[in-house]
C-alpha cells in the first residue's frame, strides 16, 4: 500500500514547507473489534491505522521515565504519531504492543540489536538482532470465535468467572503496582501478582467490584486460581510474538529471547 503523509499544521513557517513525513498503514491484531465508539478515528476500518515516524520531540517524550510509567509519554506520542486513535488508553494491550513495535520500525529501521548473555558456562554478552518487520508480519490476529469460548470459566464450587483482555490503562496501573516490588515483603508481592490477575477478571458471578475480586482470589485454592491463569493465557494467545530463537555465540546451542514490549526499557 502506498505511504501517505502527515500534513504540516503550521504552514507559516518557511522551513516546513518541504517536510513530508511518511507514514504507513498497520492493522492491529484485534482488527479494531471490541472497541467502543470514540476509541479509533471513523475513518479507521478493520483495524486498520496509518502509523507515522517519530519527529525529535517524539523520541524525547517516549524517553520520559515517568511519562512512560503513569503512561501520558505514551499517550502523547499515540496523538502525534497514530492520530487515528482517539483513546490511547482505552486500546487493547496487546495492540499497543503491536503498535509500539511498528513505531519503533517506522522511526528507526526494521533491525534492533539487543546485548544478551546465555546462560551457558563461560557465557558473554553478545548482540543479538531482531527483525521487526518479521515480528508485524507473523503477528497472529484475534480469532473472535475463540475469544468468547476462552473467555469464561466455571470452578468446582460452580462460580462463573468471566475474563476480559487487558486495556491499556489497566497495564499502566499494574506497571505502578509493580514498581520497587524487589524492595516489597514477599507477602506485598504475592499481593501484587494477585492483583496484575485480577485486572483480567471482568466479574465472577455478575460481581465486577475489583476489591472484591482480589479478595476472592487470595482466598481461593491454588487450583483454582491456576485454572484461571490457564484461561487467561488462553485468552492471550494472539498478537505479537515477542521471543525469537538465537544460537548462542559460546556453546552454539539453540535458545528464546524475549524481547521487553514494556515501553519503559523499549525506547530508553
Amino acid at each position: 500500500m502506498a505511504d501517505v503523509y502527515k500534513p504540516i499544521e503550521n504552514n507559516t513557517n518557511p522551513l516546513l514547507q518541504k517536510v513530508r513525513i511518511p507514514g504507513v498503514h498497520f492493522r492491529v491484531p484485534s482488527g479494531g473489534l471490541y472497541y467502543p465508539e470514540g476509541v479509533l478515528d471513523v475513518s479507521v476500518t478493520n483495524g486498520e491505522v496509518v502509523v507515522f515516524p517519530m519527529s525529535t520531540i517524539d523520541e524525547l517524550t517516549i524517553r520520559n521515565v515517568d511519562g512512560l510509567i503513569n503512561g501520558t509519554a505514551v499517550y502523547e506520542v499515540f496523538e502525534r504519531c497514530i492520530p487515528q486513535i482517539k483513546r490511547p488508553d482505552q486500546l487493547l494491550a496487546r495492540d499497543v504492543d503491536y503498535l509500539l513495535i511498528a513505531l519503533k520500525k517506522m522511526s528507526y529501521g526494521n533491525l534492533v540489536e539487543f546485548e544478551y548473555q546465555h546462560n551457558c558456562e563461560e557465557a558473554k554478552t553478545h548482540k543479538y538482532t531482531f527483525n521487526l518487520g518479521e515480528m508485524i508480519r507473523t503477528a497472529q490476529p484475534v480469532d473472535p470465535t475463540s475469544l468468547v469460548s476462552n473467555s469464561a470459566i466455571t470452578l468446582p464450587n460452580d462460580q462463573r468467572v468471566e475474563l476480559k483482555p487487558i486495556i491499556y490503562s489497566d497495564f499502566v496501573e499494574m506497571l505502578q503496582n509493580l514498581k520497587g516490588i524487589e524492595d516489597k515483603s514477599e507477602n506485598d508481592m504475592k499481593d501484587t501478582l494477585i492483583k496484575a490477575t485480577a485486572y483480567v477478571v471482568q466479574s465472577v458471578d455478575g460481581i465486577s467490584n475489583r476489591e472484591h475480586i482480589f479478595e476472592w482470589l487470595k482466598t481461593i485454592p491454588r487450583e483454582w486460581f491456576n485454572s484461571i491463569s490457564g484461561a487467561v493465557d488462553k485468552c492471550s494467545s494472539w498478537g505479537v510474538k515477542t521471543t525469537q530463537s538465537f544460537v548462542c555465540e559460546d556453546c552454539k546451542q539453540s535458545f528464546e529471547i524475549d524481547m521487553p514490549i514494556n515501553p519503559v526499557t523499549f525506547f530508553t
